[in-house]
């Protein structure tokens, strides 16, 4: 109950102010969205099955960053985002400690080469919380959250009679109840085995049901931005030898996806999200790493190869987070839209992921 205003005439006694405490449950939940919301967090989604390569996406990306710099590119400083777990609870000091071995121990492992990565195995998701900085100079950090998780939460139902698998409960809160732009990407492996014709449409089916999730609990798309990823592109073309590695024609990309997802890849295209959907809607094939015996492996000779394509998703990460950063009337014009400018194509603003072309073909 609210008190009674003070007297305009000055009449009476002004009235008592109360020190009122407010008991706070420490172990009380705290939503997702309200912690990416009050740590000014861009969020960044991944959906895709086991072995889609989702984790060394994000591995790849860590390296690539903690690299920069040492080539003559822009040098960024990583550190781990402490302030979105500020606020404790049961879960988020769960979330928290996984986040913390992938940061400091997995992404060291796939850096240094020195262990097997394992699949996955979580109970529920977890947030990679990741602040990004310029290196010598004063600007603040750009901060973004990857979420991480099993790859079986995107896969069919093999029996029954529900086809699909639900999305987890923090995925489904973050899409229903997060206010700003969500970073969602589509990771569609070009072959789940050891040659291009294992099956993937298992992992076709699981992106497909992921992405019409996706349209059903988005109330409000406009600031979102997707992309279609055709990881472990290494499969498909070989490293160092075969140049379609990394220069390849936007239509081959987009006949493979329609070949090998041909549900998912349709969705993708035609899934509302909001104005200037050429802008936020993009494709790309994608190599983290090769493997040798089950380790990750990156010879010398071919980091700048395998690092331009970290660079190039970290760029449109990047800028999907500024453009988050102005919707709330954030001063932060002195920051530059693409992180890393080596990898940015001459004449364009952002970083080309073939929109223009898609413009053309998929419609």
């Amino acid at each position: 109950m609210s008190e009674p205003p003070a007297s305009a005439d000055g009449d009476g006694p002004p009235p008592r102010k109360e020190n009122r405490l407010v008991y706070r449950d420490p172990n009380a939940s705290v939503a997702a969205s309200q912690r990416l919301e009050q740590d000014e967090r861009h969020p960044v989604l991944i959906f895709g099955s086991s072995d889609s390569g989702k984790s060394t996406l994000i591995m790849s990306i860590v390296n690539a960053i903690e690299k920069s710099g040492d080539d003559g590119s822009v040098g960024v400083g990583l550190s781990f985002g402490n302030s979105f777990y500020a606020k404790r609870d049961a879960k988020a000091e769960i979330q928290r400690e996984l986040a913390r071995t992938f940061f400091e121990a997995d992404s060291t492992n796939f850096i240094l080469g020195r262990e097997k990565l394992e699949t996955t195995q979580v109970r529920f998701p977890f947030f990679i919380p990741l602040d990004l900085r310029i290196k010598g100079s004063k600007l603040k950090p750009v901060k973004i959250a990857i979420i991480d998780g099993r790859g079986e939460w995107y896969e069919p139902h093999k029996t029954g009679t529900i086809p699909f698998k639900e999305l987890q409960d923090d995925v489904i809160e973050v899409l229903r109840n997060y206010a700003r732009g969500i970073s969602v990407i589509c990771a569609a492996p070009f072959s789940l085995g050891d040659t291009d014709q294992d099956n993937v449409s298992n992992s076709d089916a699981g992106l497909w049901a992921a992405l019409s999730k996706y349209q059903e609990l988005r109330s409000n798309a406009d600031d979102d931005a997707l992309l279609f990823l055709l990881t472990k592109w290494d499969q498909k073309a070989n490293p160092g030898k075969d140049p379609d590695f990394t220069r390849l024609n936007g239509g081959d990309v987009v006949e493979i996806a329609n070949g090998r997802y041909e549900r998912s890849w349709n969705f993708f295209r035609t899934v509302s999200v909001g104005a200037d959907d050429w802008e936020k809607r993009c494709f790309m094939q994608y190599s983290s790493c090769k493997f040798i015996e089950g380790k990750p492996n990156i010879p010398t000779e071919l980091q700048p190869d395998f690092i331009r394509y970290a660079r190039t998703v970290t760029n449109w990460i990047y800028g999907n987070a500024r453009r988050f950063e102005f919707t709330i009337g954030r001063q932060v014009t002195e920051l530059p839209l693409n992180l890393f400018p080596d990898v940015v194509p001459r004449g364009t603003r952002m970083v080309s992921l073939s929109e223009r072309f898609l413009r053309r073909v998929v419609r």
